[in-house]
């Protein structure tokens, strides 16, 4: 093997070259232009002295496309190893076939080098011949935290994954995230939990425009197939759409409905509705229909004319009887536009539904005034007042609370085996067993771990710390599980029972949750001692998260009245520091994160009981009863 310089006008292709397809060499050229050639060239001599290309075809095309174009000169000599011409087709194979194209991270790297050295997202793209979107994207990948590219390289994520820590500049943020996912489905849920999509139904209702002028931001998500982002203010969305929804209400009940309901979503109680239908018909009509229709008109009057002449016509005649005037009357039906609409006395008497679709569009439907809707009393007859937490936060904090209290559950193999019993002692003592907090079917609900407020949360364990070391050996299959399982000892047995029991229990609480298995969680709890200040603490996040007034509630419960009173004229934002930095240490929880203390006496409910028991878990699972028991 020896390396030799050959003017470009003597190297040819081969037809043993294994690549017979050609692709464009555009960057290639640019590279090598920019970086000179830094592999040489394999070629065999041929009888007529030329020298065939057998590796390195694309760059000899780059060459040439060089010279034609006047960058490198035409007498120009190529480094080139030259090989035996028998050997020709294997070596072009084993170049082809053994190339290794470059790990993701590698590049990642690479770019932001370039980056690093001064040279322009224009300039990379320039130089290599890249489109310049596809270098903005790597640029945004260099720009992620170095452990990110390094679980990359490491391929303990994929580049989808990668690709998602790029929707926040936040290094720490994104290493805490890399700790708990392995998704991009997972990493974008997480970074993105207090955005909105652009491409949500709630944003398309309002529009980008209406979002800007209102001082909305937008964070682009490069990797996006439909090129969407996140609309970074979400609280500003929802106030958005709450002032277009009440807007609608004022136009509609200007226009004379009886009552309006404007919503986001249709009220689950709407099927059992009566819809109303539009009770008036007007026939709008250019000149030419009006044409068409006088031609008409006096076309059926000329037979009808005719019919009374041949004496068809009797007593009992009816138009429509006659084929003629028939096909007459139906093309009448056909002429103008056809418009229905409600009468006043209809609207007065009906509800307008306006609900936002799945497309961020306005439907509405008519029904019949419904009862007017029911509001959560207290004892005294008085209405309850609003709760300070939406039932999103309440669902996200007993979320917490769920993973809290399983961990604790876990370590302790009395209790757990107690949990577990309780929940499976109904299957032999009733035919109707009622919601207990151990759910006896595994689901992610429960075994995820809590998705939001997660800088909030302190060490916070899990179901599975003490039994990893038997999980990892859980064979896959269920026959070859189960014969594992019959081969553990007790020990083993009783830690794999533990830290299952654990795992299956379900704090959540949610619109629908079952009022039974809430308590049957809260008794649980107190006899795990279970004390969310070990597992959670407010931070600048979550006070961020919830309404001023329910800081201010925080603060008059951690703090005291005064250390309300005088943060009461704060900003929202400003007061959400307030709270971040005066009430941790002081134990504060918020309720759903409270365990309530166990009732005096617990009675059982008789049979002469039961439709009073049924009416009150009716009433306590209402919409607005369900929102006072969050608070």
């Amino acid at each position: 093997m020896t390396i030799q310089y050959i003017p470009l006008n003597d190297l040819v292709p081969s037809a043993r070259n294994v690549r017979k397809v050609k692709a464009d060499v555009t960057g290639l050229a640019l590279s090598l232009a920019a970086e000179g050639l830094i592999q040489n060239l394999v070629v065999s001599p041929r009888e007529d002295g030329k020298f065939e290309v057998v590796a390195g075809e694309r760059r000899r095309r780059a060459i040439v496309q060089l010279v034609k174009a006047g960058t490198w000169e035409r007498d120009i000599e190529i480094p080139c190893e030259v090989r035996d011409p028998e050997a020709a087709t294997t070596i072009s194979y084993a170049e082809n076939a053994q190339r290794v194209a470059m790990h993701p991270a590698d590049a990642i790297r690479a770019f932001g080098t370039m980056a690093a050295e001064g040279h322009s997202e224009e300039a990379i793209a320039h130089r290599y011949g890249y489109d310049s979107r596809e270098v903005r994207k790597m640029l945004a990948l260099a720009s992620i935290s170095p452990k990110v590219i390094n679980a990359l390289a490491a391929d303990k994520i994929d580049l989808a994954c990668a690709q998602a820590f790029t929707l926040t500049d936040d290094h720490k943020r994104q290493e805490r995230v890399l700790k708990r996912a392995r998704t991009a489905h997972e990493v974008r849920s997480l970074l993105t939990e207090s955005k909105v999509t652009t491409g949500h139904r709630l944003f398309r209702f309002i529009g980008m425009d209406a979002y800007e002028q209102a001082g909305g931001t937008i964070t682009g998500d490069l990797f996006s197939k439909d090129s969407e982002g996140y609309a970074n203010d979400a609280e500003l969305v929802q106030r958005l759409v709450d002032e277009k929804l009440d807007r609608l209400t004022s136009e509609a009940e200007a226009e004379g409905w009886g009552e309006v309901i404007a919503a986001e979503q249709t009220p689950y109680e709407s099927y059992n509705w009566h819809r109303v239908y539009a009770d008036q018909k007007v026939q709008r009509m250019t000149e030419a229909d009006e044409a068409a229709l006088a031609e008409l008109q006096a076309k059926r009057e000329a037979r009808l004319a005719v019919l009374a002449e041949d004496g068809e016509q009797d007593e009992d005649f009816e138009p429509e009887w006659d084929d003629e005037v028939a096909e007459i009357d139906a093309e009448i039906e056909k002429i103008g536009e056809v418009e229905r609409s409600y009468s006043a006395e209809v609207k007065a008497g009906a509800l307008l539904l306006i609900v936002i679709d799945h497309q961020g569009q306005t439907t509405t439907t008519a029904y019949t005034r419904k009862a007017q809707r029911s509001v959560a009393r207290a004892s005294d007859g008085s209405a309850l007042p609003r709760p300070l937490y939406d039932a999103r936060m309440t669902e996200e904090l007993s979320r917490m609370r769920t993973a809290a209290l399983q961990s604790e559950v876990a370590k302790n193999q009395r209790l757990a085996f107690a949990v577990l019993l309780d929940a499976l002692l109904p299957i032999l003592t009733s035919a109707f067993a009622s919601p207990h907090a151990v759910q006896l079917r595994a689901g992610t609900g429960i075994q995820e771990p809590t998705q939001h407020f997660d800088y909030n949360t302190r060490e916070m364990g899990s179901p599975f710390e003490g039994v990893a070391d038997l999980i990892g050996s859980v064979p896959e299959t269920a026959e070859a599980r189960f014969q594992w399982v019959l081969a553990l000892d007790d020990d083993a047995v009783a830690r794999m029972l533990a830290a299952c029991s654990g795992a299956l229990i379900d704090a959540r609480q949610g619109k629908y949750a079952e009022k039974e298995r809430l308590q049957s969680a809260d008794r649980i709890a107190r006899a795990a001692n279970l004390d969310m200040r070990e597992h959670w603490e407010g931070g600048v996040e979550f006070f961020g998260a919830i309404s001023k007034k329910a800081m201010m509630a925080a603060l008059t419960e951690a703090c005291g009245p005064q250390a309300a009173e005088n943060c009461a004229k704060l900003r929202k934002q400003d007061l959400a520091l307030a709270c971040a930095d005066r009430i941790p240490g002081r134990g504060w929880l918020p309720p759903a994160l409270l365990t309530p203390e166990a009732p005096v006496a617990e009675v059982e409910a008789d049979e002469a009981g039961t439709d009073d028991e049924t009416e009150r878990y009716e009433a306590e699972n209402d919409d607005m009863a369900y929102q006072v028991a969050a608070e």
